[in-house]
């Protein structure tokens, strides 16, 4: 009916958009990016050289290879590790830091160092 009160659809409204505008701010977009219990240290061991899958979970021996490979997914569709597939017998797959990866550097460390 036609201008009837409906609590239910306005607190559906009024919830929605403070979350778009939490969403929208630069700083929660890299703390998503960096959520994941592994996503910190497979960018610790990748600062300073490409690594291959194998490499990876010998640095991280406490992480399931289910995890450590979803968590590499995540990071590459978000852009922040570039995964380079060689058509080699077996496959060789290399993981790298991209330029975003590379900008989140600095920020990691100063996240370190307020322990």
């Amino acid at each position: 009916q036609e201008g009837t009160f409906s609590w239910h659809s306005y607190r559906k409204v009024t919830t929605r958009e403070p979350y778009r505008a939490l969403t929208a701010l630069p700083a929660y977009q890299v703390l998503r990016l960096l959520t994941g219990k592994w996503k910190p240290a497979i960018l610790f061991h990748l600062r300073e050289q490409t690594l291959r899958f194998g490499d990876l979970r010998r640095c991280l021996p406490e992480v399931s290879q289910k995890v450590l490979t979803a968590q590499l997914k995540e990071l590459e569709s978000d852009g922040v590790i570039i995964r380079t597939l060689y058509p080699d017998v077996p496959p060789r797959v290399e993981y790298s830091l991209s330029p975003l990866g590379i900008a989140l550097l600095p920020l990691l460390q100063q996240m370190h160092d307020l322990r």
